[in-house]
């Protein structure tokens, strides 16, 4: 039933579906939306056939709106001019970079799914197979499609509109309190303020009066028995919700070697900060998913050249609800589980800081370097479980042992004993029967140094939550000017191996000896932001970086 539910739902757009389950001789109705489902207890349809006459007489009186169809969502027949329309956008390939969303959309149109036009703040949007969907009814309902979006009316005379093709979300997103808001309001703002590497909103709204709420739903088929049934006591309320912004991306995984996934993190954490500093807002759900890469053109070789952009910013919150009398934060864990940090995952009672989130990007870096780059792992799957994992103290739910002793002791431990610390290789091929030989003096060796050189800090037992000014002073005997806002991104370094102008590890902690324990806790992390945006912006200018450093996935094998 939950597959069946979970398919209709991912392939249809509705509020709510009825499914009837035959049993040998008995009979089960039952009703899914978005939250749950429904069912009835068995009857004997053969020998109480008035049962299920009684409901599809009731089926036949309903609404199109009744029965679940969603009327801002309309299906293309095979006939409809605006299929060929698609057809024709998707094969007319585009210049340079743009040409990646028609690939993406192209890749959607496929016949075995509905193809559908959905209304979004006025405007129409072609859409087919989604590019992002879950078939399981009970996981976060939420579509991604790359659309096409129809061009608007115009005046006579006036000059057509290029196809446009968009990325459009639909989703239920949560209300009940005033933490949550629509997720293309806090884009508006954060684009008004400039921040850059951020979506670009086009349109946004909540669609019509689709609202769940489960309190309400169990009051009325249970009475007096949500408590037993909704054993947590949330108000939870959905609200159904389209968004549409203008930058179709590329998975993080997709990355072409490891100097440019540092250089996509790197421009994630100047986006975090910026959003922090410009417009006050903390995204609090940072994973491999809410990064992406974003083509802006083509380099001097003729290959794409991408920009690292943060989105789904749906669990952002603005920093200065804090300061409103009588705020009061609701003790619950905010993010994706893995890739929380420490102190998000120990004390879920306290408000996230914006460090929490850095340090969040901080472990999807080495996700990602454990997955795509070369390292002396030999389990890899027991140190991905072992440190992204939680464990249980005491029937709560806390980090694990091993990543607790990595961002405490500032090593990068493969195993909690401390025996040995996880190194990342650069490959040569050896002539010796074409072996390949692990050397491993990988840059990225030293910015996890310097990484968990600020984690230690940060949980040390005498700074507490400090976090102060990083800033570094590049050495004189380095060649050409420092500039750490604008790293190329065109071609590898060349030339001698360089470490950082002074070793990650001593240049992280010499600074810590400059702290400032009076500042506010947000603009402190905000200065480890810079620190950490500088390790970067080091380890790109004067790096010697591998040319084909990516492997196969290796925690899929």
């Amino acid at each position: 039933v939950l597959t069946h539910a979970g398919r209709i739902f991912a392939r249809q757009h509705r509020t709510h579906a009825f499914t009837l389950v035959l049993a040998g001789d008995a009979a089960h109705l039952v009703h899914a939306d978005r939250e749950a489902l429904f069912v009835t207890p068995a009857f004997p349809y053969k020998s109480e056939p008035e049962k299920l006459a009684a409901f599809f007489r009731r089926f036949a009186r309903m609404s199109p709106a009744q029965r679940g169809a969603d009327p801002t969502a309309t299906v293309l027949g095979a006939d409809d001019p605006r299929r060929g329309y698609m057809l024709q956008v998707a094969s007319t390939p585009l210049a340079g970079a743009e040409d990646h969303a028609r690939r993406c959309f192209k890749g959607t149109l496929d016949d075995r799914w509905p193809w559908h036009t959905l209304v979004v703040d006025g405007r129409e949007f072609l859409v087919a197979k989604p590019h992002i969907y879950m078939e399981d009814v009970l996981e976060r309902p939420s579509r991604g499609y790359v659309a096409l979006a129809l061009p608007r009316a115009r005046a006579p005379g006036a000059k057509a509109d290029l196809p446009s093709l968009v990325w459009l979300k639909d989703t239920w997103r949560r209300i009940r309190d005033a933490e949550y808001e629509q997720e293309g309001g806090v884009l508006a703002d954060l684009n008004r303020a400039g921040v850059r590497g951020v979506p670009t909103l086009v349109c946004h709204e909540d669609v019509l009066d689709h609202r769940i709420n489960l309190s309400k739903t169990l009051d009325r088929v249970h009475p007096g028995r949500r408590r037993a049934i909704n054993r947590s006591g949330a108000q939870i309320e959905y609200v159904h919700y389209r968004m549409v912004v203008r930058e179709v991306g590329v998975p993080v995984d997709e990355f072409r070697d490891g100097k440019e996934l540092v250089t996509v993190i790197l421009d994630c954490i100047r986006a975090h900060r910026d959003a922090c500093k410009l417009a006050g807002i903390l995204h609090r759900d940072i994973s491999p998913g809410n990064l992406l890469m974003v083509p802006i053109g083509l380099g001097a070789a003729g290959e794409i050249v991408y920009v690292g952009f943060l989105t789904d910013w749906e669990l952002a919150e603005r920093l200065d609800r804090r300061t409103v009398p009588g705020f009061v934060y609701q003790a619950r864990r905010r993010g994706t589980w893995e890739f929380l940090s420490l102190y998000a995952m120990n004390h879920p009672e306290r408000p996230v800081l914006p460090a929490d989130d850095l340090e969040s990007i901080l472990h999807v870096l080495l996700s990602f370097a454990l997955s795509w780059l070369p390292h002396n792992l030999h389990d890899i799957s027991a140190f991905d479980y072992a440190y992204f994992f939680c464990e249980e103290h005491a029937g709560k739910s806390a980090a694990s042992e091993l990543k607790q002793r990595c961002l405490t002791s500032g090593r990068l431990y493969t195993t909690c004993d401390g025996s040995d610390t996880l190194k990342f290789a650069s490959v040569c091929y050896g002539s010796v029967q074409k072996q390949v030989v692990k050397k491993y003096d990988h840059p990225i060796n030293e910015i996890f140094e310097g990484v968990f050189a600020w984690t230690a800090r940060r949980y040390s037992p005498t700074d507490a939550m400090s976090t102060p000014s990083l800033k570094t002073t590049p050495s004189r005997t380095m060649p050409g000017p420092s500039n750490k806002e604008n790293v190329t991104q065109d071609s590898h370094v060349q030339g001698e191996k360089h470490r950082l102008p002074k070793g990650p590890f001593q240049m992280i902690t010499n600074h810590f000896k400059r702290s400032t324990p009076t500042r506010a806790p947000e603009e402190i992390d905000l200065a480890a932001h810079d620190a950490i945006v500088e390790l970067l912006s080091d380890a790109l200018q004067y790096a010697k970086w591998p040319l084909a450093d990516k492997t196969h996935d290796q925690l899929a094998q």
